[in-house]
């Protein structure tokens, strides 16, 4: 417990968002002042790493493959696996600030597509309440008084624009509950490329939206998927099984509740049955680096 000071610019006493300039991996990203990313990545340096790991044993098995970000935010994932491996990547991200900032940060790379669309289950208008606006937006679907109307695309629809997209088997997603959601808009995709999929398991959120997040995950079973990886939400890796272990996996979802646990979300990494063998890989990789912590 303590306090952290630091002196303030005059932005900051006004509310309004100072960009800073912080370094991921190789490269300089530029970020909103209260953006969590700047303090997440100095604290802990390790932060997100795993998806560097995971990206490289995929461009092992597939070198053509490239990658999609799904809540890019301003482009700290993009900046930490293309300081490891030259990849085509797609970055989706749904904030309109956040955008600018991502757009702007991608002035540095080549091969690398940019959407600003919020994606879920379903095309259309949906009511929301926004939370986080401007670092780490959150939608929580209302009919409220403070509710506004915001466009939802899906995986499927954007990525028919995309013309290589069958070449994509590395998908990321981290939209704060909108995860699973997100994997449903996207079944046609996933169905046919069977990527690797890592994504955030946040029941706080998921609750909040009245999302189960476990069915989802039993889709994806019947689609082929077996391996799943399970991390802390620093990222350190926790423990391997598969879906079709239901008991473990509804426990994994009970933990997590967002009351008793001493963890606030989950970072899951699924793979289909046709990339075990990259899939053990993995975790013989993981479980190593985990015992050397």
């Amino acid at each position: 417990m303590g306090y952290e000071i630091k002196k303030s610019s005059r932005k900051e006493k006004k509310n309004i968002p100072e960009i800073i300039t912080i370094k991921i991996g190789e490269f300089n990203l530029k970020v909103n002042s209260k953006n969590i990313l700047s303090y997440w990545y100095h604290k802990y340096p390790k932060y997100n790493l795993e998806l560097v790991r995971g990206a490289e044993i995929v461009q092992k098995k597939y070198p053509q493959s490239g990658i999609i970000d799904i809540g890019a935010n301003v482009g700290d994932t993009l900046c930490l696996i293309k300081s490891k491996i030259n990849v085509n990547f797609i970055c989706v991200e749904g904030d309109t600030f956040l955008f600018e900032l991502l757009r702007d940060n991608l002035k540095q790379f080549s091969d690398v597509i940019a959407f600003n669309f919020f994606l879920g289950e379903q095309p259309g208008c949906v009511p929301v309440i926004t939370e986080k606006d401007g670092w780490n937006t959150t939608l929580i679907p209302s009919n409220g008084v403070n509710s506004k109307e915001i466009e939802i695309n899906t995986l499927d629809h954007v990525l028919e624009s995309v013309k290589d997209a069958e070449c994509y088997k590395f998908l990321k997603i981290d939209t704060e509950g909108f995860d699973m959601k997100i994997i449903r808009g996207g079944l046609e995709f996933i169905k046919k490329n069977m990527p690797v999929i890592f994504l955030e398991y946040n029941r706080i959120n998921m609750d909040r939206i009245k999302e189960d997040g476990v069915e989802t995950l039993f889709i994806l079973e019947k689609l082929g998927y077996n391996k799943l990886l399970v991390y802390e939400n620093m990222g350190r890796f926790m423990l391997s099984t598969t879906l079709d272990n239901h008991k473990l996996i509804n426990q994994l979802h009970e933990y997590i509740d967002g009351k008793n646990s001493t963890i606030p979300y989950f970072d899951f990494c699924l793979f289909h049955r046709n990339d075990e063998d990259i899939a053990n890989e993995f975790i013989e990789r993981e479980e190593r680096l985990s015992a050397n912590q």
